[in-house]
């Protein structure tokens, strides 16, 4: 059977004593504490917590995923062959003869050959079963898998199936209730870890570095190939955490870069759905709708950063439209703002001058406003 590792996981959570506010800090060269990001903690180091196999409570027996079917790696080998290698004793003698001939096997019976065990070490009966308490005797050792025990650190947790202790762990992990099969079937309210295929740490610093070059890539491609007011329109749809725009007014093209710049390497926890919020951006100019979105987003951008349109009360409100309730008081919704918008710049027709055209009248609003548009 190949070898493999999984890694068991933390659940990321609200530590009701605010451990998971904890960050990491350095001092600058000012003698300054300088904090960066959140260590995501749900405990302090050191706290562990102890799994077991866990029982079925109508059998009492161990569930322990031994019972399942594999293919049969030993079929056909020689018994003789097999003892050898495993340094099994004469009581695997019948079971091996039958071992040989079969293409499938328990993985029970697999584990045991390959750790060198006697037949049923790993059973799933159980010495001290609470199904039947009178047969309970404190003086009967219990089964190995009975008082196996894993441990749990609040981090990345390693096992490795090359080993017997790893193989078990692996098997223990899958088996408990409170460990999710991987992050995304983690429920906060039954799970307390996941399993992952890496360590989920170094993946996601990992996911984090290839997502800022893409970025660095994107902004190398703008400044250096693309017309400048695409970076300004970019900088100015953009918006920092606390909701302010990266760019707000007119600014020179030096002045744009350092501020984009500035936000692509925040040491905020958001870094990554920042640099998202800009590839996502950067790569829309690649097409003529991407490049329309761009627009609309920056027109309706610079139209509440000057005040032509405010949120209030839960709606956009176009305050030169007092005299026109439907645009007045437009939407609630932004994407549907955006939507509405693009429509009018696609049947937008410069010749046509009878026809009102919504988005040509916000633009000349703006222009008044002395908002470029290049």
């Amino acid at each position: 059977m190949k070898s493999h590792e999984i890694w068991v996981n933390p659940v990321k959570r609200t530590s009701a004593q605010g451990r998971h506010k904890q960050v990491y800090s350095f001092i600058d060269s000012n003698n300054n504490l300088v904090a960066t990001r959140t260590m995501d903690k749900v405990k302090e180091d050191g706290v562990t917590e102890i799994f077991q196999f866990p029982r079925n409570s109508e059998t009492g027996k161990l569930v322990t995923r031994l019972d399942k079917i594999i293919e049969n790696e030993f079929y056909g080998a020689s018994v003789d062959e097999i003892k050898v290698k495993y340094n099994l004793s004469e009581r695997w003698d019948t079971m091996l003869k039958v071992v040989v001939d079969s293409p499938k096997i328990k993985k029970q019976i697999y584990y045991e050959i390959i750790d060198s065990t006697e037949p049923s070490f790993y059973t799933n009966d159980t010495t001290h079963n609470m199904t039947e308490p009178l047969n309970y005797s404190k003086n009967v050792a219990k089964n190995f898998l009975e008082d196996f025990k894993v441990i749990l650190y609040p981090r990345g947790n390693k096992f490795e199936s090359s080993n017997q202790r790893g193989r078990l762990a692996i098997e223990m992990m899958k088996a408990l209730n409170r460990v999710a099969n991987n992050e995304s079937l983690v429920n906060p309210s039954l799970h307390t870890w996941f399993i992952s295929e890496e360590n989920e740490t170094v993946l996601e610093s990992k996911k984090r570095r290839d997502i800022y070059k893409k970025a660095m890539h994107l902004m190398y491609e703008l400044q250096n190939n693309k017309p400048e007011f695409e970076l300004y329109k970019i900088g100015s749809i953009l918006k920092h955490v606390n909701g302010e725009p990266v760019i707000r007014g007119a600014v020179s093209k030096n002045a744009v870069e350092e501020k984009l710049d500035d936000y692509l390497n925040s040491s905020s926890d958001n870094q990554k759905i920042l640099l998202e919020n800009f590839i996502s951006l950067a790569e829309a100019i690649n097409s003529t709708e991407g490049m329309i979105a761009n627009l609309i987003k920056y027109t309706i951008q610079q139209s509440i950063n000057t005040g032509v349109i405010t949120f209030r009360d839960g709606n956009y409100i176009w305050h030169s439209k007092s005299n026109q309730p439907a645009l007045y008081k437009f939407t609630s919704d932004y994407d549907k703002l955006i939507s509405f918008f693009i429509r009018e710049y696609n049947n937008y027709n410069p010749t046509d001058l009878e026809t009102s055209n919504w988005f040509n009248e916000l633009k000349n609003e703006l222009i008044n406003k002395d908002v470029r548009f290049d």
